[in-house]
């Protein structure tokens, strides 16, 4: 039988029992009240056994829970750290990129100045070879001149 009814039982044995006369003392059959005791006696263990059952059983579904939660927490935290990473060897990347970027920008520079001292030097290669030849060809003009006033004074 289950306690709580046994103490309802107890409850209805003291509600019945008849009351003595000018106190508040009732006359009850103390058999009926110690069976009743009996019973509850025998009832505890098996309540007591339930009651430590379902508080093992609570402690095991908190432990099972607590152990998902830390395990789902683990792989929170090993995606965060997996993100992490990736992130940054994205950004490790685009600085690379950044980084080549910068060279690639600096040897075009380095050509082009390259390419206009070169051109620098021909155009002042192919000005002193002009100059030569204008030198060349106003001293054979010269030369000519000067035969040619030769001539006119001769035939004079």
């Amino acid at each position: 039988m289950d306690i709580l009814q046994l103490i309802e039982e107890l409850e209805d044995v003291m509600e019945d029992a008849s009351s003595i006369p000018l106190s508040k003392k009732v006359a009850i059959d103390p058999d009926e009240v110690f069976e009743i005791l009996r019973e509850i006696r025998a009832s505890l263990p098996e309540e007591i056994r339930q009651a430590k059952w379902v508080n093992d059983e609570r402690d095991r579904i908190l432990q099972e829970a607590n152990e998902q939660a830390q395990q789902l927490t683990d792989q929170a935290q090993k995606r965060v750290e997996d993100s992490d990473k990736e992130m940054q060897q994205r950004f490790q990347d685009l600085v690379n990129d950044h980084r080549i970027t910068q060279e690639a920008q600096k040897r075009g520079e380095q050509m082009i100045a390259s390419a206009q001292e070169q051109s620098r030097q021909i155009r002042q290669s192919v000005f002193a070879y002009v100059d030569e030849i204008l030198a060349n060809t106003q001293d054979n003009l010269q030369s000519v001149i000067q035969e040619l006033s030769h001539n006119r004074d001769e035939l004079k």
